[in-house]
């Protein structure tokens, strides 16, 4: 994969709450030529799920490796309409806006929150870190965040594709000779692809539509229609060989979100990842 120049804005430390933000795609900023330890760690794994086919296809159109999300605590500009006389055209006012509550209200005390600011998007990650024994080695996990973008979009159950936010829960290096299928390092990955919705579907014909791609020769969907983050959503489990896989759909500011989710954590690993799904916020 061809490398990209990605930039960032001059960042602040707040005093309390600190608040990260998608950048601007047209500021640039020199990604590392080599391969970082964290890095090589999460493409050995994925690789790892993909080579053994532990969940199939549905598993390695859901789990991509990914960009980092930058810090920054500006606020968007947005525009208020003014109307005119009637003789006159309507003019806009750029002003400053207010950053809404869910973006500036932690529901985890201590947390970092992540904002993608054009899809309308939030979620937080803890500074929460373990250690795990894999191979007789006691490798460190830890949470992160990042923005990514699917080459290969065809293939994903909408089209429209905009972007994939993910957040979570891996190794930083992995031993020597580790590999195997998704979940087998107790791992904890919640990604939500973004799509626009440009057919203006409802929840029920995105579920429908999502319903129609499954192959049943290789996996089914069961789900309902219930509330989770405050929304309306499709909440449904995807069931394969070798394994199963958690998801969401949410229709809503002109996009279509839909979050799936493999939890592989234990104890209080498990119980994080939990609360890191449910700070999910679409607005």
């Amino acid at each position: 994969m061809e490398k990209e120049e990605i930039s960032v804005e001059k960042t602040t430390e707040p005093k309390k709450d600190v608040v990260k933000e998608e950048q601007n795609d047209t500021e640039k900023f020199a990604l590392p030529k080599g391969p970082t330890i964290a890095g090589t760690a999460v493409i050995t794994l994925l690789a790892g799920s993909i080579i053994f086919g532990y969940l199939g296809y549905y598993i390695t159109k859901n789990f991509i490796s990914p960009r980092p999300v930058y810090i920054t605590e500006q606020c968007v500009e947005c525009e208020e309409c003014k109307e005119c006389e009637e003789t006159e055209c309507t003019v806009k006012e750029e002003k400053e806006c207010k950053c809404p509550n869910s973006q500036i209200t932690l529901f985890n005390e201590g947390w970092m929150k992540h904002i993608s600011s054009d899809v309308k998007l939030n979620l937080e990650t803890p500074s929460y870190s373990d250690k795990q024994e894999l191979l007789g080695e006691k490798v460190l996990y830890t949470w992160d965040a990042r923005i990514s973008k699917i080459e290969d979009s065809g293939n994903l159950d909408f089209k429209n594709y905009v972007k994939t936010i993910s957040a979570y829960y891996f190794p930083v290096s992995l031993p020597q000779g580790f590999g195997c299928g998704a979940g087998c390092a107790k791992e904890n990955v919640i990604n939500i692809h973004v799509f626009k919705n440009g057919s203006n579907l409802t929840l029920e014909k995105a579920r429908d539509q999502l319903l129609s791609n499954v192959d049943p020769e290789t996996g089914k969907i069961t789900g309902e229609i219930k509330n989770k983050w405050g929304e309306r959503t499709y909440e449904y489990l995807w069931e394969g060989v070798g394994g199963q896989l958690q998801g969401n759909l949410v229709v809503k500011n002109g996009n279509i979100y839909q979050a799936t989710y493999y939890l592989a954590g234990e104890g209080e690993s498990l119980n994080i990842a939990k609360k890191v799904l449910d700070s999910i916020r679409f607005n």
